[in-house]
């Protein structure tokens, strides 16, 4: 979780509802419900304590009637929903870890929140994406991993103390991840000339070539905008089980069932929360040029779901994509 000192998102609100707490934050309801109907009092109590001034040993040594696990069970729920922040000391500038948790608020609560999830995402939860729109992402997330290489060189060459060991831990979590998507994409059939030689869609070139640049150019963006692609709430499962719904290949399902997995993995998904705890400050100027950069980068995605959705849902195209001929 990462997390030290626990902070409620200050627009939440709490509420009992019969045998359950709801949390409730920007329009959207979390409920808590409870095996043990006598912890409800005391997780009430902890919930209100949660105001970025207690560790999280000090909230377990404060909660009367409850266990460790239960405390660490109810702080997982609220970090997974993303309804918590890391406090900071009054009048002390923003951590670097509140700031991450800040982008992902940002990110998931308030841009994805006023917006909702897009027409790929919808048509893959509803179970509405074509054979060819499945593939087709497949073949969109190769190129993503595959162009990943251009970043990782450049990180660990500008990262020093103690972000370089963090940069090449980070480094051999990816590396060969395009290996195992190829080999995913050879099970369906195409030569491996032809997958390599495939073109990316326009706005997958553009997520990747932003990557590559601030990998290059602006590591602190770089570093920020990991969360976006490491184990968070996109496609991930659903996508893997409409795949189950088609006549294909047990080698595609598993090469990317197994990417699926490892991207949601531990601490995978908390990458950018990890680079970013080695901060103890981040300016005003840095954090309003991060914000940009991730704002840039989600409307880029945005329009990549769109993108895959308009292309692959034609009968006439081929797969791989490629120049004409």
């Amino acid at each position: 979780m990462h997390i030290t000192r626990p902070m409620l998102r200050s627009d939440s609100a709490i509420r009992r509802l019969d045998d359950r707490l709801v949390v409730t934050y920007l329009d959207e309801a979390y409920e808590i419900e409870f095996d043990d109907p006598a912890s409800l009092p005391a997780t009430e109590i902890l919930l209100s304590r949660l105001d970025g001034t207690r560790t999280v040993d000090e909230l377990s040594r404060e909660a009367d009637g409850l266990r460790p696990d239960q405390i660490s069970t109810t702080l997982s729920m609220l970090d997974g929903n993303f309804l918590l922040g890391e406090g900071d000391k009054p009048g002390a500038p923003m951590s670097g870890l509140a700031f991450a948790l800040h982008l992902e608020d940002l990110y998931y609560n308030r841009w994805m929140g006023q917006d909702g999830e897009t027409s790929l995402v919808r048509a893959v939860f509803d179970g509405e994406a074509s054979r060819d729109v499945l593939i087709g992402w497949g073949f969109e997330c190769y190129h993503v991993t595959s162009r990943a290489h251009d970043c990782l060189a450049p990180i660990i060459a500008r990262m020093h103390g103690a972000l370089k060991p963090l940069a090449i831990d980070y480094v051999l979590d990816e590396y060969r991840h395009d290996k195992l998507l190829m080999k995913s994409l050879l099970a369906l059939g195409y030569p491996r000339e032809a997958i390599e030689h495939s073109l990316p869609l326009p706005y997958t070139h553009a997520v990747m070539n932003l990557l590559a640049r601030w990998s290059n150019t602006d590591l602190l963006s770089f570093m920020g905008c990991l969360f976006v692609f490491e184990g968070t709430q996109d496609i991930g499962d659903a996508y893997i089980h409409q795949l189950e719904q088609y006549d294909l290949p047990a080698e595609f399902l598993r090469g990317q069932s197994v990417h699926n997995d490892v991207n949601n993995a531990g601490d995978h998904g908390a990458v950018s929360r990890l680079f970013y705890s080695q901060f103890p400050s981040i300016g005003a100027d840095d954090q309003a040029r991060v914000t940009r950069n991730l704002r840039m980068l989600y409307d880029a995605q945005r329009r990549k779901h769109r993108n895959v959705l308009d292309y692959y849902s034609q009968p006439e195209i081929g797969i791989p994509r490629t120049l004409a001929r």
